[in-house]
Formats: C-alpha cells, structure tokens, sequence
C-alpha cells in the first residue's frame, strides 16, 4: 500500500510541475528525497521516508512556485553541529 502511495505522490508531483504550480529546483530536491528511500537502513525507516514524501506531497496548497522543501525524516543539514 505504501508503494502505491509513493508512486501516486510522484505522479502528483509531475503533473504539477507539468502545470507549472512546482518548480524544477523543487522536483530536484523532491526526487532526491524519493531516491533516499533506497538508502535506509531498516524497514521502519524506508516506511518513515515513504510516508515523508507522500505527507509532503499532501500537506502543499494548491500552488507552490517559491517552496523550498526538505526531506522529511531526515535531519535539516543546517542543524548538524
């Protein structure tokens, strides 16, 4: 099921960049956070990136030009000491 939700939240992503409601920087770092999913040690955290991206993918308004996202289950790069 988490899968098939990823692969939607993907879909949704291209269609609005399609649109122009998303930026291609946004894509980039929205497709880097799909591509850490592979990355994860555990089970528990490929599920925790899944539902990161898809929540991300649910959670913009309607039209997002000026986002800067992050991936989310994973720390901000600025926060590390």
């Amino acid at each position: 099921m988490l899968s098939q939700d990823l692969k939607n939240a993907v879909r949704q992503a291209e269609v609005r960049l399609g649109q122009g409601k998303l930026t291609p920087e946004f894509m980039v770092v929205f497709l880097g956070c799909v591509e850490s999913i592979a990355d994860a040690l555990s089970e528990h955290e490929r599920h925790a990136r899944i539902r990161g991206v898809v929540e991300l993918m649910e959670a913009l308004p309607d039209n997002v030009v000026e986002l800067r996202p992050r991936c989310p289950a994973q720390p901000d790069e600025e926060e590390k000491p």
